[in-house]
């Protein structure tokens, strides 16, 4: 027989029920991580203040100089398009 994963979070319904999570939500905390994800990364699926460590460490500093790259590229544009042409 083949058991059910009815919210499509790599986890079968009767894994949510042993586990206490909820059978029909993908992330039963609210950590946009799914259950599944979770119990294979080995973090709690039912405690938002418990997260999958090895995404947040690779994705910050990217982030961060994505950000920093972004946000100089916005002044050097604003600066070229408001200076006034010599005379």
């Amino acid at each position: 027989a083949c058991d059910i994963d009815d919210d499509n979070d790599d986890l079968t319904d009767t894994q949510e029920i042993a586990l206490g999570t909820d059978p029909i939500l993908y992330d039963t905390d609210g950590d946009t991580f799914s259950d599944g994800f979770e119990v294979a990364q080995g973090s709690d699926p039912l405690s938002i203040i418990s997260t999958p460590e090895t995404i947040h460490i690779p994705l910050l500093p990217w982030l961060a100089s994505f950000m920093l790259f972004i946000t100089m590229g916005g002044i050097a544009s604003r600066r070229q398009t408001t200076q006034k042409p010599s005379i």
